[in-house]
């Protein structure tokens, strides 16, 4: 109890500062309450995306070379009831698909961009939430709105909340958003490969524990970096819808 005691006295002013961020970020959601329903939308987009990617792959492992197999036994023999002689019964050789090699590599393509489509989609999330908030935050209260009966419908549009906010994500970071999901996905790729070897490794040596253990420490450090990847990608989508910086910019800023 003193050292929780203490704990608390000295990061006092984080904890004050942790209170007022939560009580600002539920006002900011009491004001734009259609941001709740946006992960719906994201959830939509990730759930068609895969539904393709998924009957691409199946159409892709599906095709192949036909090669005819022999069974053991090429014949069979049936004794027919009016006589005492045997019929025999030829069997047709089964067929199987034998997918070339070129469509493995087209196999992983296709997991390397359902990733990358995925992330773009959470990173375009990021940037309508983020540039919805950050409108709301920097606006003056009590301003009265601004008259755009003069201006395109495209431009009245980006000026009205969350639609205002995906429309500008759309338009003026999608480069940031698709460089940032791209590195996400070639990590992520690179982490669905190193599995699938590291299964085929294990499946071949079920008893080595050194191989359990290196496997295990890689997918822990492949995992840490996936992650350290998506929270600076995150920080950098939110500093580019508030500050509305390029992707150059956010990478000398991030590196600086």
């Amino acid at each position: 109890s003193i050292v929780y005691f203490c704990i608390i006295l000295f990061v006092r002013k984080a904890i004050n500062d942790a209170i007022r961020i939560v009580k600002i970020s539920a006002t900011a959601v009491g004001a734009n309450c259609k941001i709740v329903f946006w992960p719906l939308f994201s959830f939509l987009i990730v759930g068609l995306s895969s539904l393709l990617f998924a009957v691409v792959a199946v159409l892709l492992m599906s095709s192949g070379d036909m090669i005819a197999v022999k069974m053991q036994n090429a014949t069979a023999s049936v004794t027919s009831d009016s006589s005492s002689n045997f019929t025999a019964i030829t069997i047709p050789d089964i067929k199987q698909v034998k997918p070339q090699e070129m469509i493995k590599y087209l196999g992983l393509f296709d997991l390397f961009m359902w990733f990358w489509l995925n992330e773009f989609a959470q990173a375009i999330g990021v940037f309508t939430i983020g540039g919805t908030i950050a409108e709301w935050y920097f606006t003056p209260k009590g301003a009265e709105p601004e008259d755009l009966s003069d201006r395109t419908r495209c431009q009245r549009w980006q000026s009205s909340g969350i639609c205002g906010a995906f429309c500008v994500g759309m338009k003026k970071h999608a480069g940031t958003a698709a460089f940032g999901s791209l590195i996400i996905a070639i990590i992520s790729t690179i982490r669905a490969v190193v599995a699938y070897l590291q299964y085929q490794i294990t499946k071949a040596n079920p008893d080595s524990k050194l191989i359990k253990c290196v496997t295990c420490i890689t997918s822990c450090c492949l995992k840490c970096l996936e992650n350290c990847a998506k929270y600076l990608t995150k920080n950098a989508y939110i500093y580019s819808a508030v500050k509305g910086t390029n992707t150059w910019n956010l990478m000398f800023t991030f590196t600086n």
